[in-house]
C-alpha cells in the first residue's frame, strides 16, 4: 500500500504543470474599478470586431497590405486576449474572475461564435491574399459576433453599471 501510495505521489510531482503567464493570474481588484474596466473592455470588443473585418477586407484588395495584415493581427490577438479576460480574469488588465451567471452566459455565446470567426480572421492576417472561404467567413460572422458582444455588454452594464 505505501508503495502505491508512493508511486501515486511520484506521478503527480513528475507531472509537468502548465505554464501560466503572470498576466493570466486573475486580479484583486476593487468590485467598482472591476466593474468600470469590464464595461469599457467589452464594449472595446465590440470595436476591435469591427476593425478585423475592416483590416482583413482591405489587405484582401490590396489596399495597404502589409498595414491592414498587421492591423487584423493586432485586434485578433487583443479580442482574445480580452476575451479571456473578461471571463477567467487578468492581473495585466486589471480585471477579477467573472462569477455573474447571466454575463458568462453572455460570454459562452461571444466564444462559440469566436472559434470561427477568430479562426477566419486569424487566416485572413497570414496574407493579403487569403482564401476566400476566411473572407467569406469574415462577412457571414462579422454581425453575429457585434451583436452578441453588444448583448454581452448590456449584460455587464446591467450588473455593473449601478456601480458608478
Amino acid at each position: 500500500m505505501l508503495r502505491l501510495t508512493m508511486l501515486a505521489l511520484i506521478a503527480a510531482l513528475a507531472t509537468p504543470l502548465p505554464l501560466i503567464p503572470l498576466g493570466a493570474w486573475a486580479a484583486d481588484v476593487p468590485a467598482l474599478e472591476d466593474g468600470k474596466r469590464k464595461i469599457n473592455l467589452s464594449g472595446r470588443q465590440r470595436m476591435l470586431s469591427q476593425r478585423m473585418a475592416k483590416a482583413a477586407c482591405f489587405a484582401a484588395i490590396g489596399v495597404q497590405p502589409t498595414e491592414h495584415l498587421a492591423q487584423t493581427q493586432a485586434a485578433h490577438d487583443l479580442f482574445d486576449t480580452t476575451l479571456h479576460g473578461l471571463r477567467h480574469g487578468d492581473a495585466d488588465q486589471g480585471m477579477n474572475v467573472e462569477t455573474t451567471p447571466r454575463i458568462l452566459n453572455e460570454m459562452t455565446a461571444v466564444e462559440e461564435l469566436w472559434t470561427s470567426y477568430g479562426a477566419a480572421v486569424a487566416n485572413a492576417a497570414t496574407n493579403a491574399d487569403a482564401a476566400q472561404a476566411a473572407l467569406t467567413r469574415i462577412a457571414e460572422m462579422n454581425l453575429p459576433v457585434l451583436r452578441q458582444m453588444n448583448k454581452t455588454v448590456g449584460e455587464f452594464e446591467r450588473h455593473y453599471g449601478g456601480t458608478g
